[in-house]
């Protein structure tokens, strides 16, 4: 919820990146750790405008696969 994105409406639905955006914002992190620059208010944006939601706000994952990250599926991990 930082102050320069947490109003941002989240794709094209009424929730913000504050209130149900914790999925993309993740996923902008991540990029950000592979060396592509972005924060949740540019991803976002990108995400709206190039396909990367679905029904409003439901993320796309093989909308970032061009980006640098690939979702593979669920591991079950064994403690």
């Amino acid at each position: 919820c930082d102050s320069r994105w947490a109003n941002d409406q989240l794709g094209t639905s009424s929730n913000t990146i504050c209130s149900a955006g914790c999925l993309m914002s993740s996923v902008a992190m991540a990029l950000t750790g592979t060396g592509f620059s972005t924060d949740p208010s540019k991803l976002n944006a990108w995400l709206t405008a190039n396909g990367g939601y679905i029904s409003g706000d439901l993320f796309v994952w093989a909308s970032v696969n061009g980006l640098g990250l690939t979702f593979t599926g669920k591991r079950l991990l064994t403690l």
